[in-house]
């Protein structure tokens, strides 16, 4: 018999996204490093389902435990207002799929997103809610009984940055006492060891000159990422004179009339040949290499891991305020160090556009900006550093001892 401890994951999908990413190294360092036993159940499925049971039983969901928009019986009474119903409902046909997971002693809910599968565990699980989201991610996620189980269900709560901790504690009601703030983070060996002829061979993939900057993006091309923000930093980078600046997003793109409207603006600021959405990359690390300067257009965005991934290969950073963590990664050092990046006033996307081409004019205050943001990510975003924290966070809750 394993002297092990089973601890139950859960992730609200199995996608190539910042949290479920971070909860698949999390759990490999866990198995490796630890007297942790690693058990996950994954809401919906997706590419990384295969690499999570090759840490440990894994067990996927699929549209089970409800979602919001979706279109089960339950959904359905949800619509009318009878969320106790509708909760009722979906218990009684989920929970004897999870009846091999419900005699485990502790739940870690990796983000708000997966907070409902609470409703269909045992109340003597003991429940950490890892919170990667802010307000607007809180409330999408979210369906209005899972709010509940901020205050009364969860035992403890990790927040991926000091922005996420006040939200939980200002506006859900969460004692400060109940929350530990712990930074995300990210596989800098894998970043690191990306080829720098990665560069390179981007740039002449999008057959740019040799005297081109790039100005990178990432994310899925939303109103949240702000990709409408950074067409328009585009056209203000156009309108400096500057026709060497090219514009390169890597993400996903929404179907539809938002697609067609973000083609219509690209093409009537006039950005057509100099502006390059390139989706979903393999080998991303190439194409941040290629950056000169990353612009974080987000609105809102707890603690981004590409910012980390981009800051790690000495990429600087121009991000808005108020916008998220971020900011708090930037200025985290700056008296002693300097800063890690620029942060201009929220959705200014004209500040914005000044900074990054100051970046782009000023290599020396570039590679330097580059090389303190690089630092302060290989010192305190790798796993070797963030898995203990957070396993001494199970251990605290718990009072257990896990290595």
């Amino acid at each position: 018999m394993s002297d092990r401890t089973p601890v139950l994951f859960v992730s609200h999908e199995g996608t190539l996204t910042g949290a479920p990413m971070m909860l698949l190294h999390f759990v490999r360092w866990l198995r490796d490093n630890s007297q942790v036993e690693p058990r996950m159940v994954l809401l919906r499925g997706g590419p990384l389902a295969e690499r999570f049971a090759e840490v440990g039983p894994t067990l996927v969901l699929g549209e089970d435990v409800g979602w919001p928009g979706s279109t089960s019986a339950e959904d359905r009474l949800e619509e009318q207002g009878r969320h106790a119903e509708a909760q009722e409902a979906r218990s009684r046909r989920v929970r004897p799929t999870l009846a091999e997971v419900a005699d485990l002693p502790i739940a870690y809910v990796n983000s708000a997103a997966s907070l409902r599968i609470l409703h269909h565990l045992p109340r003597a699980q003991t429940a950490i809610a890892h919170v990667h989201e802010l307000e607007s991610a809180l409330q999408w996620a979210m369906l209005p009984e899972d709010h509940s189980l901020l205050a009364r269900r969860v035992d403890h709560f990790v927040a991926a940055a000091d922005c996420v901790a006040d939200n939980l504690v200002e506006r859900h009601g969460v004692a400060r006492t109940d929350v530990t703030r712990v930074y995300e983070f990210i596989d800098t060996g894998r970043a690191l060891s990306s080829s720098p002829d990665g560069r390179e061979a981007v740039r002449s993939q999008l057959g740019l000159a040799p005297d081109a900057a790039v100005i990178g993006g990432c994310g899925f091309a939303d109103w949240r990422k702000g990709i409408d923000l950074f067409v328009q930093l585009a056209r203000h980078v156009a309108l400096l004179g500057r026709d060497d600046v090219h514009f390169v997003w890597l993400g996903g793109r929404a179907g539809g009339t938002e697609h067609e409207q973000l083609d219509f603006d690209i093409a009537q600021a006039g950005l057509g040949d100099r502006f390059h959405m390139v989706g979903l990359q393999d080998n991303p690390f190439d194409w941040y290499r290629a950056f000169d300067v990353f612009a974080l257009t987000s609105r809102e965005d707890p603690y981004p891991l590409v910012g980390l991934e981009t800051s790690v290969l000495g990429v600087p950073m121009v991000c808005f305020d108020r916008s998220g963590g971020m900011t708090e990664f930037v200025t985290r050092h700056a008296e002693e160090n300097g800063s890690a990046g620029v942060i201009v006033p929220y959705i200014d996307v004209e500040a914005m556009a000044d900074a990054a081409i100051r970046l782009i004019d000023d290599p020396a205050e570039r590679a330097a900006m580059g090389a303190r943001a690089s630092r302060t990510v290989v010192a305190e975003h790798e796993v070797e550093v963030v898995g203990p924290q957070l396993l001494r966070v199970i251990e605290n809750v718990t009072g257990l001892r896990l290595r």
